[in-house]
């Protein structure tokens, strides 16, 4: 596995209405096409059946994300893939203390 980090480079809010998130993010995934696809699968929003067509995600559009692989980044490459950060989904499922 390796280590990417997304960043957007676009902003426009045009761009950003199907993802909860608009900041960096790492991933651990086994290539360039999953680290973006993670992104995606964590940060879209759920949109009603209803919709009138699906929004294309930001985090799969390299003119809108970056992605780039991270060397010695101080994030372990054995695991999964998943996003190491933010934690988004955790955050919201934590137990009131």
């Amino acid at each position: 596995m390796a280590i990417y980090k997304l960043y957007p480079v676009d902003h426009a809010p045009m761009k950003w209405q199907s993802s909860r998130y608009r900041g960096e993010a790492i991933v651990r995934a086994e290539s360039e096409e999953h680290a973006r696809q993670l992104g995606t699968s964590e940060f879209s929003i759920a949109r009603s059946l209803r919709s009138e067509k699906k929004k294309s995600s930001p985090w799969e559009d390299p003119h809108t994300v970056l992605c780039q692989p991270l060397n010695n980044a101080g994030y372990d490459e054995q695991g999964p893939e998943q996003v190491l950060s933010p934690l988004l989904s955790r955050q919201n499922h934590r137990k009131p203390a």
